[in-house]
């Protein structure tokens, strides 16, 4: 039999439903951090388990251009710009979505909330038409973003959430 493995890419990657059918085959399996180390022990029991880290983040630690990243969103000068990046599960993006714009309105001015759903979202668009005039509401400028995370993350002053784009965030000092 031929030896293969995982390498899970991010924090839990391990853990995809996409990989259970190799959870008692694998033979090895590679984690971004020690704390993942366990957790993939159980789900691969005849696996070897080592953390490796992911060498793809070294860059989120390279200097960022803030400038071209705000553009990117059209965010004005002096707005806090807050962001809140979906996922696939629609109860859950509409859940955060609207706690973020909730709270965007109560406790700051000049905010910008600016959200955007994953590629793998499905959920037809009409189902978050209401999260525009909720924004009205609560006197949020809203916008929708089309593009990668990563590329907006330099601009953003608050990551809401992003599982992907946390450790990106951290990397810049950037709240989450």
């Amino acid at each position: 039999a031929k030896r293969f493995g995982f390498f899970s890419d991010t924090h839990g990657a391990y853990r995809r439903e996409q990989f259970r059918e190799f959870w008692t085959s694998a033979s090895f399996v590679l984690v971004v951090c020690e704390d993942d180390e366990v957790g993939a022990a159980f789900a691969f029991p005849s696996a070897k388990v080592s953390a490796v880290g992911n060498p793809q983040w070294a860059v989120y630690f390279e200097p960022k251009e803030r400038d071209p990243a705000r553009a990117i969103v059209q965010a004005r000068s002096g707005e806090y710009v807050v962001f809140a990046p979906g996922t696939k599960d629609p109860d859950h993006n509409l859940t955060v979505w609207e706690a973020t714009i909730k709270a965007a309105g109560l406790h700051w001015e000049n905010r910008l909330v600016v959200i955007s759903r994953h590629p793998g979202d499905k959920t037809d668009i009409e189902r978050y038409a209401h999260l525009r005039r909720l924004a009205d509401e609560h006197h949020v400028r809203l916008v929708w973003y089309d593009g990668p995370g990563d590329a907006l993350l330099p601009g953003i002053d608050l990551l809401i959430n992003g599982t992907s784009l946390r450790v990106h965030a951290f990397a810049q000092l950037i709240p989450v």
